[in-house]
């Protein structure tokens, strides 16, 4: 087609180039008058262009006819082809449009069939998943078979185990009983070493002693030597005799030698040596003994023989040159001798050090020993110790159960005697007020009497007439009367004063002696409320003591007695009377106004919530309570007499069977408290709010409400008789049983179980902490919001789980966070990690921490193994709430930024040109959820919307908190709400349809809990729907940490239609778009009744 149009087109293109050459030369033609050249050449160019035609004869004459004939064959032939040419036009203009739709039917069709691709494969998926999960349950169903088995296994090896370690134990006691002994020999052969070292040393001192003694005596004999001049021959046997005795020292020093390096027999060789020491030099004493009486006979001959002297000189030269060398060998001598002493000591020293050595090792062998015994032995006593505790644990805790039992009987004591009391008051005032209704009555009864009396006097004296002087002459009758005199006004009863005043008495009396049926009912109620919680009481004791016993045999179980009691619901009678005019109100929380309460369900209505207001009776009624409400209304403008009576009536018939009914109402169980507790209001005429105490682990109580089936959440956690005092900032679950808890004073680990608290050292003052599960690392502000502290995830559960006897503590270290420039004023208040990695690998890992105009964004260094800082931005307000997505995080401040995670650059979230966000500029912004994947929830403090990944509206409608709220959080489609006295749960669907929304505008899917000053903390990890609520107790400054489930919340407001609805519902936005227009739909409810 395409080609045969290009052909066509081309072909007309042709010919109307050739048509307009033609009338160019028609033109010339007939300006030139018509040569013969010109002719023949314009016919042979209209011949080669036309494809035929004659040919033209020279003659000049025929030519003009010729040319207007081939003229008007040309235009015929040329109008041809120009309708053939719009034709052809025509055809491929309709061609073209058959193309295009064609082309518009098949890209239909590609859409289409992706549509139904993708349909394909989501169906696909969810049938994987399911098919997934019903492979994960059946799994984890035959793993925690596997797993009790293996259980019971580990029980029945740990219970050999231990019948081997007692058996170890003893061996154990007997070595090292055996081994004390060793050790005490041992240090006997020590110290009988130590003295023999000492022995030594001091012989050695004492041969020292003598060698100087000898060295002196040398000494002093060399210089006798210089004397002996005269007596040379005495003396040279006297060196003789000396260097004899040297060289029988050198012989003596080398055997010296020779024994010291024999280790075993060096102490006795020692001895020998310094024995024969000592001999020779007794010898050698005698000796210089002898040598100086010679030397006193000598210094006599010297006299005698002076003369003598000039002979021997020549003598003495050659003797002392002998001298000399006699001397220089006796310095070699004694160098040698120096040398010895020197080598004798450092072999002693050597000795004497590889005997400490080997003591050394001995002793540290042996200490090596003894420490592994004290290792074991302070195993044992921490075994011991922590039995000791448990047991002592449990008796402090029978002990208090003793002790809150003997508090509760004496507080049943003086409740009786309280009852009896009221009991006597009442009787005395019933017996009053039925003297007092007597003599009222016995007075009105003679005031009604006289009134009559007195009109009927006055009726008399109005017919009676004066008799005039013609009457008492004629004596006209008595009865006659003037006609037309009206009688005077009758005094009606009624309107006196007295009648008024007697009536508002009567009113008054009547109301006290309803609030004293009241009261009493109240007493009885507590009464019997407070004998069941002592049941409980003792029933959760002795299954403490239980529990106690199971644990001492490490054979735990939990035994399970539940029992129901059902009773049927008493008839209600049914009201009769006018309608109510019901006029729609809104509930102002103030302090003037009493708390208002409905006449259907006896429930609070929640300050700031519209609801129905009878304006004839003043009937107070939610707004799904209005059908119930009956046609019941007393106006004031009834016989005041008739509805005392009434009253009266009601009151006595209430009054009689007040025990049965309560008693058979303290015998219900919680859960149909409520459906007895209608009856009796609805024959009573009044209400009687009854309360039920359950007692917790740890003997505190509390208290739930038994007004239907209301959700008020599970205790967890109180700190009114925990000492310190703790402030609780943040909540993990570290397992099912240990909570981890942030406090003012520090972390603390709380046992659900054992209702065990246990102090974990090394940070002080935790305002939040962040924890990822992949890092796995734990990011703690701490010291008051100063610095921000790492840990080890696993570190810290190891920690949490510790017992107090072990006085767990965390080894953390600070995070360099120079970057962020805070001033000492600027505080870290909220940190949080990724939960999931989308690469999954720890370099991706982010986190986000945040001061009052700071934000600091941390990224993980593996070869660290900490975060370190990498961008810091300021924001304008404190920053609320950081959302991680894959690529981006979403922070709020003043507005909703997002953060590329590769280029840490920021901009703003929402896109302002959807003209559907106009209005939401001037709202503040709190929090950031992901509903699904495409689909993200924002929450300011007066709206939330739903937006897409691009920032633009993806719900039509807005939601509106109906009060201002402090705080969000959101999972798995419940979105929990902080309000100044209550918590919200709503239920958000992750799906939205028109026709859903348009189906379930109507219903509400809220549920409020009444708590004071509530603080959402952190999730529940073991319950994906649960929640931990910090909040006052009772208006004080202590603290409770509540478990909601927003399920269960959820349920008791609608339990028939909420588990139909919890997939398929979409969000609770019936409300207008904008801002404005939900601002004013509450003031503009009661106009539209």
């Amino acid at each position: 087609m395409l080609e045969s149009e290009d052909l066509q087109r081309k072909r007309a293109d042709g010919l109307e180039q050739v048509v307009a050459r033609l009338e160019k030369i028609i033109d010339q033609f007939k300006a030139s008058g018509g040569p013969s050249t010109t002719t023949t050449a314009t016919t042979a160019t209209s011949v080669r262009v036309s494809g035929g035609g004659a040919r033209t004869s020279g003659s000049g004459g025929t030519t003009s006819q010729l040319l207007e004939r081939q003229n008007e064959r040309l235009e015929d032939k040329l109008s041809a082809i120009r309708e053939q040419s719009i034709l052809d036009k025509q055809s491929a203009r309709t061609a073209n449009l058959a193309l295009w739709k064609v082309e518009k039917e098949l890209e239909r069709a590609k859409l289409d069939a992706s549509i139904l691709g993708r349909r394909v494969e989501q169906a696909d998926e969810r049938t994987v998943r399911v098919r997934k999960e019903k492979e994960e349950v059946e799994f984890r169903a035959k793993q925690t078979l596997e797993t009790l088995a293996g259980r019971e296994k580990q029980i029945e090896d740990l219970k050999v185990d231990i019948q081997q370690l007692k058996d170890e134990l003893r061996r154990e006691r007997y070595t090292r009983e055996t081994a004390d002994r060793g050790r005490l020999a041992e240090k006997a052969e020590l110290i009988a070493s130590t003295t023999k070292l000492v022995s030594l040393e001091e012989r050695l001192e004492e041969a020292k002693a003598k060698a100087n003694q000898a060295n002196e005596s040398a000494r002093s004999m060399s210089s006798e030597s210089a004397r002996l001049e005269r007596e040379l021959g005495e003396c040279q046997e006297e060196l003789n005799d000396a260097l004899e005795a040297n060289k029988e020292l050198e012989q003596k020093l080398a055997v010296v030698t020779k024994n010291f390096n024999m280790l075993k027999g060096a102490c006795s060789i020692t001895e020998t040596q310094l024995t024969e020491l000592e001999i020779l030099l007794e010898k050698e004493q005698r000796k210089n003994k002898e040598s100086q009486e010679k030397i006193d006979g000598l210094f006599k001959q010297l006299k005698e023989k002076d003369g003598e002297v000039s002979k021997l000189r020549q003598e003495l030269h050659h003797e002392r040159t002998s001298k000399t060398l006699s001397e220089s060998k006796s310095s070699q001598l004694l160098g040698e001798y120096d040398e010895l002493r020197n080598k004798f000591e450092d072999l002693q020293k050597q000795m004497v050090q590889e005997r400490i050595e080997m003591l050394n090792l001995d002793t540290s062998n042996l200490q090596k020993v003894v420490s592994n015994y004290e290792h074991e032995h302070h195993i044992l006593k921490e075994e011991n110790s922590k039995i000791l505790t448990d047991l002592f644990l449990a008796k402090e805790h029978i002990t208090k159960q003793n002790n809150d039992i003997k508090d509760y009987k004496n507080h049943i004591n003086q409740l009786n005697h309280e009852l009896d009391h009221v009991k006597s008051v009442l009787t005395e005032q019933k017996t009053f007020y039925s003297e007092r209704d007597i003599k009222s009555e016995a007075t009105l009864a003679q005031h009604k009497k006289l009134i009559d009396y007195l009109q009927s006097r006055v009726e008399e004296s109005a017919h009676k007439k004066k008799k005039t002087l013609a009457d008492k002459i004629f004596g006209t009758s008595g009865h006659d009367r003037k006609e037309n005199v009206p009688p005077p006004n009758p005094i009606i009863v009624e309107n006196t004063t007295s009648y008024k005043k007697l009536q508002d008495e009567l009113q008054k009396e009547r109301q006290r002696t309803n609030q004293l049926k009241e009261q009493l009912l109240r007493a009885k109620t507590d009464m019997i409320t407070m004998q069941g919680s002592i049941r409980k009481s003792l029933n959760n004791e002795e299954n403490e003591i239980v529990k106690e016993k199971r644990r001492s045999s490490r054979s735990p179980q939990k035994p399970h007695n539940k029992q129901q009691q059902q009773q049927p619901e008493p008839p209600k009678p049914q009201p009769t009377g006018k309608p109510h005019v019901f006029d729609m109100t809104l509930e102002t929380p103030s302090s003037k106004n009493p708390v208002q309460l409905c006449s259907v369900c006896d429930r609070h209505i929640l300050a700031g919530h519209p609801y129905w207001k009878c304006t004839v009776c003043a009937r107070n009624v939610h707004r799904k309570c209005r059908s119930g409400a009956g046609e019941d209304c007393r106006g004031h403008d009834g016989d005041l007499d008739s509805l005392a009576n009434e009253l009266v009536e009601q009151g006595a018939g209430a009054g009689t069977s007040d025990t049965e009914s309560l008693q058979d109402r303290a015998s219900l169980a919680p859960s149909e408290l409520s459906t007895a507790e209608e009856g009796a209001t609805t024959a009573g005429g009044f209400g009687v709010s009854v309360e039920y105490k359950t007692i917790t682990d740890d003997g505190e109580e509390t208290e739930e409400g038994s007004e239907g089936n209301q959700y008020v959440g599970e205790l967890l956690f109180k700190t009114k008789r925990v000492e310190p005092k703790l402030t609780i900032n943040d909540v993990y679950d570290v397992s099912e049983s240990v909570v981890l808890l942030g406090c003012e004073n520090g972390l603390y680990s709380y046992n659900v179980d054992t209702s065990d608290l246990v102090p974990i050292k090394g940070i002080t003052k935790v305002k939040s902490f962040s924890i990822s599960q992949q890092v796995p690392k734990a990011i703690i502000i701490g010291n008051d919001g100063e610095y921000l502290y790492q840990c080890d995830l696993r570190h810290l559960q190891s920690r949490a789980l510790a017992g107090s006897c072990l006085s767990p503590k965390l080894d953390t270290f600070v995070l360099d966070l120079s970057i962020a420039n805070r001033t000492h004023s600027e505080r870290w208040h909220m940190v949080r990690m990724m939960d999931e990695i989308p690469s999954q690998q720890l370099t991706d890992a982010i986190a986000i921490a945040a001061t009052s105009s700071r934000i600091v964004i941390l990224k993980f260094d593996t070869t660290l193994g900490r975060f370190k800082p990498v961008r810091g931005l300021d924001t304008v307000r404190p920053v609320s709430s950081v959302l991680f997505t894959k690529h981006t995080a979403i922070v709020s401040s003043d507005k909703f930024f997002e953060i590329d995670l590769t280029t840490f650059g920021a901009e703003e979230f929402l896109d302002m040109s959807d003209a559907s966000l106009r209005d939401i500029r001037s709202c503040t912004p709190m929090a950031a959820f992901k509903v699904n994947s495409q689909e993200f929830l924002l929450c300011f403090k007066e709206v939330g919307i739903f937006v897409d990944e691009f920032g633009n509206r993806s719900r039509p409608d807005n939601i509106n908190w109906m009060q201002e709220p402090t705080d969000f959080k959101y999972r798995d489609s419940c979105l929990f709400l902080a309000h100044s006295d209550c918590v919200q749960v709503m239920y958000v669907s992750k799906s939205y349809t028109k026709e859903l929304e348009r189906k379930e505008a109507a219903e509400e899917r809220r549920a409020f809990i009444n708590l004071n000053a509530p603080r959402l903390l952190a999730f529940q990890d073991f319950a994906r729907t649960c929640v931990y609520v910090s909040c006052e107790y009772r208006g004080s400054n202590e603290q409770e940490i509540i478990k909601l489930d927003g399920y269960k919340a959820l349920q008791s407001t609608s339990p028939n239609g909420i588990s139909n609805s919890m997939e398929t519902l979409s969000s609770l936005a019936s409300y207008p778009t904008t801002v404005t227009q939900s601002n004013e739909t509450l003031d503009g409810l009661g106009k539209a009744v």
